[in-house]
């Protein structure tokens, strides 16, 4: 299983949606970096531990990102270089905090973080776009007062 297998071709497109969804990747595709032109990706319960710091870092195109129900205890920071994410889900994974790198995304309108270990959601991941946030099932104590300022 892995990704060991993945054709390197596959990485070399103009690929605009990838989904992989219920699967044992364990990683990332090492390629997934080289798909310049990619606006979907869903890495849906693919029993994900981590990814690569810098994954993120040229796919600035994207706009939709499903990370949910993998095993994941960190959020890249190299996230917060696609400006153009619109749809976050990072739901039921072992997150306990989000990098403030995601408060420099000014199209952000949808983030999930449902099921995850947050004990707190930082001010500055909120951006002035957000009009849904899920984040149930978590151990928040308190919500950040930035919400006050949202307007959707």
């Amino acid at each position: 299983a892995g990704v060991e297998g993945w054709d390197a071709r596959l990485f070399d497109l103009t690929l605009q949606s990838l989904e992989v969804k219920q699967s044992k990747l364990g990683q990332a595709p090492s390629g997934l970096g080289r798909l310049l032109s990619l606006q979907r990706l869903s890495l849906s319960n693919c029993e994900l531990l981590a990814l690569p710091s810098s994954v993120f870092m040229n796919t600035t195109k994207l706009e939709s990102i499903d990370l949910s129900h993998n095993r994941l205890e960190v959020v890249p920071v190299s996230l917060g270089a696609c400006g153009l994410l619109r749809v976050i889900d990072l739901g039921f994974n072992s997150l306990s905090s989000l990098p403030p790198a995601l408060g420099n995304l000014p199209a952000l309108e949808t983030l999930i973080v449902t099921g995850n270990q947050l004990a707190e959601l930082p001010g500055c991941c909120l951006s002035l776009s957000l009009s849904v946030l899920i984040a149930a099932g978590n151990q928040l104590k308190e919500l950040p007062v930035e919400l006050t300022a949202l307007t959707r």
